[in-house]
């Protein structure tokens, strides 16, 4: 029976220890993200979600976090904007760029929009699908007649699609020209994406 209690004394023991070791690690870390300096601090952030690109060019975000909370710590670092801005211009490969793309959409003002309009051309479909999608929360007519632009001329099909959806959430009835011609894709997804964005467009609560 003793040589029981020993033996759950040091289990207990050795739990204790390495809860402590935890704990450690993590205050290590976040007095390193703390004292390093901004720029760090951005990747770090970066690199604290799930952002995969499967081979068809479809993003798969990481489901399981909190979209919200990840948001609000980005912009809760000082320049984060400016030093996403720079990362993604100077195609910087420390950093994913196509989810950079996305964060300037959740957490960028209208510094962000030479940026992300300048990326609709980019070489990288996976940056253009995401500056297409990002880019619907900026609703004012040079973004729009990116757009369009883009809706028309691109050959990526999801840059396509996230184009006429982010047309349709802008609600610039100037658009249905172009996504008229989008309506017509052969592929059915990019079509849709396209009418379901007319439909908006055409509703007569929108007077844009």
């Amino acid at each position: 029976m003793e040589r029981a209690v020993i033996s759950l004394s040091a289990i207990s023991l050795l739990v204790f220890l390495i809860l402590i070791n935890c704990l450690s690690c993590s205050s290590i870390k976040k007095q390193e993200i703390i004292s390093g300096s901004e720029e760090e601090q951005v990747i770090f952030w970066l690199k604290q979600v799930r952002f995969l690109d499967p081979p068809k060019g479809c993003v798969c975000k990481d489901c399981n976090i909190d979209w919200k909370a990840w948001y609000q710590s980005g912009s809760k670092i000082n320049n984060s904007e400016e030093i996403l801005i720079r990362f993604l211009k100077e195609r910087d490969k420390r950093v994913y760029l196509p989810q950079v793309a996305f964060a300037l959409g959740s957490i960028g003002t209208e510094k962000s929009m030479p940026a992300l309009i300048e990326a609709l051309s980019d070489e990288d479909e996976l940056i253009r699908i995401e500056a297409a999608s990002s880019l619907k929360f900026f609703g004012c007519e040079k973004v729009v007649r990116a757009l369009c632009k883009i809706v028309v001329s691109d050959n990526d099909v999801n840059v396509v699609a996230n184009a006429c959806i982010s047309l349709g959430e802008i609600g610039n009835k100037s658009a249905i020209e172009f996504l008229r011609i989008a309506s017509k894709h052969p592929l059915r997804f990019v079509s849709q994406c396209a009418k379901d964005a007319i439909i908006k467009l055409e509703k007569p609560s929108n007077n844009k």
